[in-house]
């Protein structure tokens, strides 16, 4: 297995990534006003490490690649 950690510009910002990834997800049984505060709170939060001087936002994420082997 090879992992490959790499930084992924978010064009549209943190946000919107939030809401196309956890919305319907992770924060399907709240309220939108529930997930607005969540969501509100994880990007002040990842704000220090994510977003750049410039406004830019970026995450790091790691993409595992592997194989398998059946054997008989």
């Amino acid at each position: 297995m090879v992992m490959a950690p790499r930084m992924t510009p978010l064009p549209t910002g943190l946000r919107n990534w939030l809401e196309l990834f956890t919305r319907h997800s992770f924060l399907a049984g709240y309220s939108d006003e529930e997930a607005d505060g969540i969501m509100r709170e994880v990007e002040e939060d990842c704000r220090v490490d994510c977003q750049d001087e410039s406004g830019n936002w970026a995450i790091s994420y790691m993409r595992l690649r592997f194989y398998a082997v059946l054997e008989e």
